[in-house]
């Protein structure tokens, strides 16, 4: 994921509960609540925004606010660097209060994060623009992958409310570095592999450790077969459905304490047991250190494309010709369910809840996803959540890294596509203390520090005792 976007999912959750102590629960007078919605202003319109992102993108954002003027030459969109996804946006909110205006009117967010905001009243309630959108056909409902674009809805759920535009597809692939299986004699994995192909690709890779340093590869003392990411909240969720695991049931209730989370856990600890990967040693792709790692797209999009590896004696680096992607493997592990999760997550924009120009904030809402807008914003390196720039075969981030990569790999499967949703239903004063519990029973789970049934147990009371406090 973007580096933002994990700054987010280290605080955002801890962030969740604390507009009540700021006093964002009282009355103010909202100096946009009157505005009427208009979900296609004129292209005369008159007016001026601010948008705030991080500062990595605030030279894309301009080139794109330079496209938009295009459209409308009369709205002003100024830029604010954004330094985080929750603080900075309490604050700004909190000087709005006292002084209209002193909050942007629109802001970078991610795919938890807007929820807690939304439950401080911060956000503005985009279901009548995104309505009035589809009705007028300046947003075509059917050109937009549902599986993220409800990332932006109330529950995660088709039929709740809009306040939050999801801007890209980041779900998780396997990065394969063709380099070391080659080395070591071990044919390519077709794109439809399994797990229990994938296990013994990294028993090979493991047993052909001295290989692999007689011939001079890049491989120190700290390489491993796989980069798993099996301590991340995107890849053990994903792992855990795929065992047919709910963590709780629909009154928040824990439901995890049974056969299907053993077997989960104990598939993912004898990854760790055997070697192949090691969830304290989270080495890059490319490093040259490791086979195979699963992560998203921000992992090898700025990876460098001619680079002789001559040039990295120190650090070993490959190069991105040594890579290629395939989609996660296909879940047939014995007791798993039949079904395949991957884990993955989105980052985009929302609507600041007091803004006084709405209409045309919302103007730019849509034009950030729009083909245009992809063109430039990123530079081609996020994957449109428009179904016609997916599939189109002359598209920019088809290009990235590298030309004849299997791009396919990142939009292939949606229907497997899971957020990290199993503390979104909590309350909002719980919720970062029921993600850190089910985030630390996997990883004593996988590690071994304590006994798969005593993490269990554990994990359940502490659930119950902080339900107990709501």
């Amino acid at each position: 994921m973007n580096k933002i976007v994990k700054m987010a999912l280290c605080g955002a959750l801890s962030f969740s509960f604390a507009f009540a102590a700021a006093g964002c629960f009282k009355s103010y007078e909202n100096p946009g609540a009157n505005i009427a919605v208009d979900a296609n202003i004129s292209k005369d319109y008159a007016g001026e925004i601010t948008v705030a992102t991080g500062a990595g993108y605030i030279a894309d954002m301009r080139s794109v606010i330079e496209e938009f003027n295009k459209e409308y030459p009369n709205i002003k969109v100024n830029t604010q660097a954004q330094p985080d996804l929750s603080e900075s946006i309490l604050r700004w909110h909190n000087a709005d209060l006292s002084k209209p205006g002193s909050c942007p009117d629109i802001f970078l967010n991610e795919g938890q994060m807007w929820v807690s905001l939304r439950e401080g009243e911060i956000l503005k309630d985009l279901t009548p623009y995104v309505n009035a959108s589809f009705e007028n056909g300046t947003l075509d409902k059917e050109d937009i992958v549902p599986e993220i674009w409800r990332l932006g809805k109330d529950g995660y759920k088709e039929d709740g409310n809009q306040y939050f535009i999801p801007t890209n597809y980041d779900q998780f692939v396997a990065i394969i570095n063709t380099t070391i299986l080659t080395q070591l004699g071990i044919p390519l994995p077709d794109k439809d592999w399994t797990w229990t192909e994938c296990v013994e690709i990294l028993r090979r890779v493991k047993d052909g450790y001295n290989d692999l340093v007689s011939n001079s590869l890049p491989w120190s003392q700290t390489g491993i077969p796989a980069t798993m990411s099996l301590q991340s909240d995107a890849m053990m969720y994903a792992m855990y459905k795929s065992f047919g695991v709910e963590f709780f049931d629909e009154n928040n209730q824990p439901i995890f304490d049974n056969a299907n989370t053993r077997k989960a856990m104990e598939f993912m600890k004898s990854l760790v047991t055997a070697g192949y990967c090691n969830p304290n040693l989270e080495l890059p792709i490319a490093s040259g250190q490791v086979a195979i790692q699963f992560q998203s797209r921000p992992a090898i999009v700025d990876m460098q494309e001619e680079s002789p590896q001559a040039e990295f004696p120190e650090t070993g680096y490959f190069t991105v010709n040594d890579i290629d992607i395939w989609p996660m493997p296909v879940m047939d592990v014995e007791g798993s369910s039949g079904q395949t999760y991957v884990g993955g997550g989105t980052i985009g924009y929302a609507m600041y809840s007091r803004t006084d120009e709405p209409n045309a904030a919302w103007a730019f809402l849509r034009f950030l996803i729009s083909e245009k807008a992809y063109e430039v914003y990123g530079s081609g390196k996020n994957i449109p959540i428009l179904k016609s720039m997916q599939e189109d075969e002359n598209a920019l981030w088809r290009k990235l890294p590298r030309e004849g990569m299997y791009q396919e790999a990142f939009i292939s499967y949606p229907e497997r596509f899971t957020p990290a949703s199993f503390h979104m239903g909590m309350p909002s004063k719980i919720r970062s203390e029921i993600y850190n519990i089910m985030i630390q029973m996997n990883l004593d789970g996988i590690k071994g520090t304590k006994g798969i049934d005593e993490t269990i147990a554990d994990a359940v009371k502490k659930v119950n005792y902080q339900l107990s406090r709501v």
